[in-house]
């Protein structure tokens, strides 16, 4: 529904990031795409998003720098915005993404939301999330990162940390 023809290797990569079991649960919950610059990793990541959002799961996003995870939440906010119906509301006003830097978030009436973190110890603690999202995995220095993050998942029922690089 977004317009995207995705690559064969994205379908293949798809495929994976999207399989479920008998119980309707993931099948995968570590998940690593590694592909050549500036080939897709994104744009596979914006329906994974999408979905996710409408299914009421929490995302954080974590790159290297936050650049990456912006360009994507505006992506994101853009791609939901024609539907005010999803979002929650507040005396009577609709509570659109907020986009101040520190404080990116997406948070639909079905408990879903998205939230962009600095790629450090302290960004990727404190809020419960169904889905991680990694971003340029090779540029992290050390696995402080995926250390902080990994507890996250622990209260979801179905989590996924998806980690991507080149």
């Amino acid at each position: 529904g977004m317009g995207i023809k995705l690559m064969p290797w994205q379908e293949h990569a798809a495929r994976y990031l999207t399989a479920v079991g008998p119980d309707g649960l993931r099948l995968y919950h570590d998940v690593c795409i590694v592909v050549a610059r500036q080939n897709g990793k994104t744009t596979l990541m914006r329906p994974l998003i999408v979905r996710a959002l409408r299914s009421g799961k929490r995302i954080m996003h974590l790159a290297q720098n936050r650049e990456l995870p912006r360009i994507m939440f505006g992506v994101i906010a853009d791609a939901l915005s024609d539907e005010p119906e999803l979002f929650p509301k507040r005396r009577g006003r609709t509570i659109w993404p907020r986009y101040g830097s520190g404080q990116e978030e997406i948070t639909l009436v079905n408990g879903g939301s998205y939230r962009i973190a600095a790629a450090s110890r302290g960004g990727a603690r404190g809020h419960p999330n169904d889905l991680v999202i990694i971003d340029e995995l090779r540029e992290m220095e050390s696995d402080e990162v995926i250390g902080a993050a990994e507890p996250t998942l622990l209260m979801s029922p179905d989590p996924q940390i998806v980690y991507l690089s080149n």
